[in-house]
């Protein structure tokens, strides 16, 4: 039996409104809009692997002191386990800073994501999404 690969991500919410990244990828299964998310690194916990990939693909503008009211939302499918963790911001952050931030980093691992936005519920059902963050949809906006 294969061994389940295990991914989490972060996705913050402010009232109606969820932050999305847009990959930085022309692999068709890896483009569109998605939470910030990735595999797991060595014995990391479901959460610790998505907080670093929160910190990661948001160029450091979101890090784990400022996620409260944290939700997990768990897919499992054959091959994969995926938690998404939705998370409110205790402060405000200036996505603004995510294009400045980018244009200087050189590591690779911080470059995943092209862009960065913020998006109402009613919009996401209308936007390119990236496909593996489809069969989440339908949780995500039953939560409230």
């Amino acid at each position: 039996m294969t061994k389940r690969k295990v991914a989490a991500g972060i996705l913050p919410k402010s009232g109606d409104y969820y932050l999305l990244g847009l990959e930085n990828s022309t692999h068709p299964s890896r483009s569109g809009w998605c939470p910030f998310a990735g595999g797991g690194d060595n014995n990391e916990t479901p959460y610790e692997t998505a907080c670093r990939e929160a910190f990661e693909e948001s160029c450091r503008l979101l890090h784990k002191n400022n996620f409260i009211n944290v939700r997990c939302i768990v897919d499992f499918n054959k091959y994969n386990e995926f938690y998404l963790f939705i998370v409110d911001l205790k402060n405000n952050i200036d996505i603004n800073k995510f294009s400045t931030n980018l244009k200087k980093e050189s590591d690779p691992y911080f470059k995943e994501k092209s862009e960065i936005q913020w998006f109402h519920k009613s919009m996401l059902r209308n936007i390119s999404l990236r496909k593996s963050f489809l069969g989440t949809l339908d949780s995500v906006l039953n939560i409230k």
